[in-house]
């Protein structure tokens, strides 16, 4: 227990000991006096450290930690986006069959980054998307994998086994997030922003006009990186709906 683990210390205290926690996002959900007090003792004693792993950083933790998190010296771990699809590329494996041929023909005409290539059909914007989000909001390459070959609703395995053609878009991408989010409690940065295009979307829309607002959703609500702009949108829907189609639903 916490008392017999302190009297151990004070025994060890001209020992030099390292601590090592993983998962200590878990302690931080729980009772933070232990753990001011166990940071606190260990901060007293120059011979031991303390290393823990976080998923997240302590901002994204809907406490106040400022006792605490003076005491720890941030080392961020994150791959960028590319060594991340590196990774993603490994868990695709198909024969060479016509869908995929037509995928990445679709690519082709979206990006010259031959690395997505790998990952059709996912879309490229997807791949993007998923590794900003996951890594800042929920488990990183756990929530990848679980996003590929699970079951859940929306998933890249639902999208596969529903035989949809051509490739898996920031609409498919949206459905799932919002899955996740009623199943997961997650801190949005703009809750709001969600509430809001979960409103619009059960207007009276078009499936185009449905598509790009998802889309756009998807970039709003997690703040990403990826600029949605008129022609980067052409680019989502190239092989669902026309130019044409998708310059006409934006005005609307």
């Amino acid at each position: 227990d916490k008392n017999s683990l302190l009297e151990i210390l004070k025994e060890k205290k001209n020992e030099k000991i390292v601590f090592l926690i993983d998962e200590f996002g878990r302690f931080l959900e729980n009772d933070l006096l232990d753990i001011q007090t166990f940071t606190e003792f260990i901060n007293k004693n120059e011979n031991f450290k303390l290393v823990v792993a976080f998923h997240k950083s302590f901002n994204e933790y809907n406490k106040d930690l400022s006792k605490i998190q003076g005491r720890f010296e941030n080392i961020i771990f994150r791959d960028d986006a590319i060594e991340s699809i590196k990774i993603l590329k490994k868990c695709f494996f198909y024969k060479n069959c016509e869908e995929i041929k037509k995928a990445k023909k679709i690519i082709k005409k979206i990006t010259s980054q031959d690395i997505f290539l790998d990952i059709a059909p996912l879309h490229p914007f997807v791949a993007l998307a998923i590794v900003e989000i996951f890594n800042k909001f929920f488990q990183n390459q756990r929530s990848i994998y679980s996003f590929l070959f699970s079951n859940e609703k929306g998933g890249f395995s639902e999208f596969l086994n529903t035989k949809s053609e051509g490739l898996y878009t920031l609409s498919e991408f949206y459905d799932y997030l919002v899955y996740l989010l009623e199943v997961y409690d997650i801190s949005l940065i703009d809750k709001e922003a969600y509430y809001l295009s979960l409103k619009r979307l059960k207007g009276n829309l078009s499936n185009i006009e449905k598509d790009i607002i998802k889309a756009l959703s998807v970039v709003d609500v997690f703040k990403l990186s990826l600029n949605l702009n008129e022609d980067n949108l052409i680019k989502v829907f190239v092989n669902r709906y026309s130019e044409d189609e998708i310059k006409k639903a934006i005005n609307s």
